[in-house]
């Protein structure tokens, strides 16, 4: 009887605590359980954010880009979009170096002379074929240093165009390398250190800002004198591809095609040509009608090199 008893209360011992014991264990699991819910919940609940890595570096350029930024995620609640800066020569550089591309962003903007390589990598996908906007290059003038010496318009050949500096130089000295001013040429035109300034439309609507309208003007870039035919002007193209490595790649699609549907309004506001080519005539901005003057009264020059001008005046374009 003693013995049976003893061992009946040690059974109930060990039956205890392996009951407790099996209840921490359930507790446990459960308590892990549960974390590992809300954590993938949360994964899961991520709203999806799309990285854009753009080169305009420009105050005015980019408040348009927040602009069309707020507008794509009213129409598309749950989507973020972060606008990222990088300078064109290191996007270039990283697109076509790197290894790991994916970390330049989900949306990427692009020279279309990048995208039949970029294609054939795989680093790119969904870029359109065609640029989506063209900055053609034209000359700068500052209307009030020519009008002191004398100028009431801009010149229009080469020989006028030496006319003009060498009136403004005062005429000492002076030979082809003197008529460049080194450093950056923006800064120069816009604080009034240089008459004039060749330079891509892109940068119109900076200078308006600093300048104002009637500070400056623009015309087609001066030809050489022996020259026939309509003025040459060339271009520089943008539009924009999807990372095929994005984590939010149709989120990154939706975007992209937003932006070409933006197109239009982002050439007008920034200076350029639509991809279409289809001038917005309801624009009463007289820069931007100059611009098309210019085009419509000239064709274009397709290898910025094979024009006489460029290739004397402006070597190393950027």
């Amino acid at each position: 009887m003693k013995g049976s008893f003893f061992s009946g209360l040690k059974t109930e011992e060990y039956r205890d605590k392996l009951l407790f014991a099996l209840a921490l264990a359930v507790l446990a699991a459960g308590l892990f359980t549960w974390g590992l819910g809300i954590i993938i919940n949360k994964s899961r609940k991520a709203p999806p954010s799309v990285i854009f890595t753009h080169w305009w570096q420009n105050d005015p350029e980019n408040e348009i880009l927040l602009e069309i930024k707020k507008e794509f995620e009213d129409l598309h609640k749950g989507i973020s979009v972060v606008i990222n800066i990088a300078p064109y020569e290191e996007l270039q550089q990283e697109l076509f170096d790197s290894a790991d591309a994916v970390r330049l962003g989900d949306v990427l903007a692009l020279d279309p002379l990048w995208v039949p390589k970029l294609r054939r990598r795989e680093i790119i996908e969904t870029a359109f074929e065609s640029p989506l906007l063209s900055y053609i290059y034209v000359l700068y003038y500052n209307v009030g240093i020519l009008q002191k010496a004398g100028f009431v318009k801009p010149p229009k050949t080469r020989s006028e165009f030496l006319h003009y500096a060498g009136t403004l130089a005062g005429d000492s000295a002076l030979d082809k390398e003197d008529l460049i001013v080194s450093g950056d040429k923006l800064e120069n035109f816009i604080s009034g250190g240089a008459a004039f300034m060749v330079a891509s439309t892109s940068r119109l609507r900076f200078v308006r800002e600093r300048m104002g309208d009637d500070a400056f003007g623009i015309t087609s870039v001066p030809m050489p004198d022996n020259y026939e035919g309509r003025s040459l002007y060339t271009a520089a193209g943008w539009t924009v591809g999807v990372n095929p490595d994005s984590v939010f790649r149709e989120e990154a699609r939706l975007f992209a095609d937003f932006l070409a549907e933006k197109a239009p309004y982002l050439a007008e506001k920034t200076g350029a040509l639509p991809g279409n080519g289809v001038f917005q005539s309801s624009t009463i901005d007289p820069f931007y009608s100059k611009i098309w003057d210019i085009v419509i009264a000239g064709e274009p020059d397709q290898d910025a090199s094979g024009s006489p001008f460029f290739r004397y005046f402006c070597p190393g374009i950027p």
